[in-house]
Order: C-alpha cells, then sequence, then structure tokens
C-alpha cells in the first residue's frame, strides 16, 4: 500500500472528510502507479460524495495527462472538447495537450485542435509553438508565429525571446540574435542568463572568444540579477 492510501486511511479513521484536493492527489498517484481500478474508485467516490467534491477542472486535467502518457490521443480530445462544451477546460487544460501533441511532431494536429476548440492561444501556447517549428528547422515559421502573436495582442515574453536567440545561435545567426536582443530590451525585457549563454556558447561555436568576453561582461553590467543564476554554463563556454 502506498503512502497516500496510508494517509488516506489514517484521515478517515480520524474522522477527516477527504477534500477535492485529498481526491485529486490521490487520483493523479493511482494513475501514475497505473492502479486504474483504484483511480476508477477514487473518481466513484468524488460524484457520491457531494458538491464539494465533484470532479473538477485540475481532476479532468489529471485524468487527460494520462491519457496522453499512454498515447490514447483520442480520448483525451474528446474528454477536452467536452471540458469545453461545459466550461470546464481552461489554457492549462488546452496547452497540456498542445504541448504533448508538438512532442510527437503532430504540428497540423495542433492546428485542426485549435480551431475545432475555438481556442484562442495564449502566450505559452505560442512559445510550445514557435519551439516546435525550430525544432523541426521552420525558422520563418517560427517567425510568423511571432507576428501573429503582436497582431492578436499577445506581448512576448522573455521565454519567446530566449526560444528564438536560442533557435538563431544553433543556426549560426548571431547577428540576428543579437539584434533580437536588442529589440528584447526595447521592449523592456531584461535578458536572464538563459539569453546570454545562448550568446556566449554560440560565439564560442564560431570560435570568436574575444566576442563571448564582450558578451560575457555585458551580462554582468547590465544586471547584478543574472549573477544569481548559475553562471558556470557561461564560464565553462568561454573556458
Amino acid at each position: 500500500m502506498g503512502r497516500h492510501c496510508v494517509v488516506h486511511a489514517e484521515m478517515l479513521q480520524l474522522g477527516i472528510e477527504p477534500s477535492i484536493v485529498t481526491y485529486n492527489t490521490l487520483l493523479d498517484s493511482f494513475l501514475k502507479e497505473g492502479r486504474e481500478d483504484k483511480a476508477a474508485m477514487v473518481l466513484k467516490e468524488m460524484e457520491t460524495q457531494g458538491i464539494g467534491c465533484l470532479p473538477n477542472d485540475v481532476t479532468y486535467n489529471v485524468v487527460i495527462s494520462w491519457l496522453t502518457r499512454k498515447g490514447e490521443l483520442g480520448e483525451a480530445v474528446e474528454l477536452v472538447d467536452w471540458m469545453r462544451l461545459s466550461k470546464k477546460a481552461s489554457s492549462f487544460t488546452y496547452n497540456m495537450l498542445i504541448r504533448w501533441v508538438f512532442r510527437k511532431g503532430f504540428l497540423k494536429k495542433v492546428e485542426a485542435l485549435q480551431l475545432v476548440m475555438r481556442m484562442k492561444p495564449d502566450c505559452f501556447a505560442y512559445n510550445t509553438r514557435i519551439c516546435a517549428e525550430l525544432a523541426l528547422g521552420s525558422a520563418s515559421k517560427a517567425f510568423q508565429l511571432r507576428e501573429v502573436m503582436m497582431l492578436e495582442g499577445i506581448s512576448s515574453d522573455i521565454v519567446t525571446y530566449n526560444i528564438l536567440i536560442d533557435g538563431l545561435c544553433k543556426t549560426g545567426n548571431l547577428k540576428d540574435a543579437e539584434d533580437l536582443q536588442m529589440k528584447m530590451l526595447n521592449d523592456g525585457l531584461q535578458p536572464d542568463c538563459i539569453t546570454y549563454t545562448c550568446l556566449i556558447h554560440a560565439h564560442c561555436g564560431k570560435r570568436t572568444p574575444k566576442r563571448s568576453k564582450k558578451v560575457f561582461l555585458q551580462d554582468d553590467l547590465r544586471s547584478f540579477a543574472t549573477l544569481s543564476c548559475d553562471l558556470h554554463c557561461s564560464y565553462s563556454c568561454i573556458l
């Protein structure tokens, strides 16, 4: 018997009623352990406990995560669509499904899912798509997505910029990467340890150590906040 089962049993013995958080935790644990029969019992118990313990969006997100791990995309999509119609789906629900589909390389399916669900992607969803396009070598599509973001009034965050800068660095487009870094500053975003490490590593790969050192010094001068990051990577690249 797992520790979560022991704690649950102790709660019942002490007369402590399980909450929705308790049930969701148990459900997640059982599904991760592959104990589907126990998970089903938890769901049934939740439905009999009354309003306070009825399955909520977190409950369904746990089940969707389990379905995607099993590779059962069809069932996951059906559950998400039911959640959408029931107004229980959140951006986290959609993004979790989109992230899994991207990992499998099903780009067209993601676009279809967003259309069917009438989902308006948020910054996280766009970042996931941009990262996937770059991984597939579609840099132009990645930057097109960023343009679409701006047209829809969704501001790029530090993650968006770091993904694009990393993609440019990996393809040897250092000038474009540095230009994007300046654009980032103009947008009021402070480059972080990841930004600088990408640039330093790229310059070292191009055998331009002087430029790497310049970027590193820029790192130190622009923000002392970056010093709280793990700068071991930056030093290692220069060395």
